[in-house]
């Protein structure tokens, strides 16, 4: 507990070894709720370092990151680079959504991608185990947005947040 600010500055206490907790974990592309626990992690981490507190956060910080890396294993396993051509084959030329806009799909080769205008991403496909077929973004910075190819008569591609699901209708 720090004492009073009303002392002289002698009295306060000083942080006796300061170092760089920068490093403490690995930057990668994460889910947003990966970076929130990881962020709580950092800050405590840090106050550890500043008050001479018990050392727990490294511990934690390396078990989420072991469990991030073999969580990322194991779901590569499942995704096909290049999507299947099969699963690109049939997808609509354009998809529109109200609220984000419009998705076109273009193939270069082997490479199925996902246009979005401002940005484009080469896209995998993975088969869930509920027989639907995703396509994730692979590209560095947008890694992972999921779009899930709908049942019925209609194309549609469906996206999730945590909140929301945004269907893009195939033209």
């Amino acid at each position: 507990m720090l004492p009073p600010l009303n002392g002289p500055a002698t009295q306060r206490p000083v942080c006796r070894r300061v170092q760089c907790v920068q490093g403490t974990r690995p930057w990668t592309p994460t889910p947003f709720t990966r970076r929130d626990t990881v962020g709580q992690l950092g800050r405590r981490k840090l106050l550890e370092v500043l008050f001479d507190g018990r050392p727990e956060a490294e511990a934690l910080l390396k078990a989420d990151a072991q469990r991030f890396f073999t969580d990322l294993a194991a779901d590569r396993k499942l995704t096909t680079i290049p999507a299947d051509t099969n699963a690109s084959a049939k997808l609509a030329r354009h998809y529109s959504n109200a609220s984000l806009g419009e998705i076109a799909v273009s193939t270069s080769g082997s490479l199925t991608i996902f246009d979005f205008g401002e940005r484009k991403s080469e896209v995998g496909s993975r088969k869930n185990p509920d027989g639907t077929i995703s396509f994730l973004s692979i590209v560095s910075g947008r890694m992972g947005s999921e779009f899930v190819v709908g049942s019925g008569p209609k194309r549609t591609l469906i996206t999730r947040d945590a909140q929301h699901e945004y269907v893009f209708d195939g033209r």
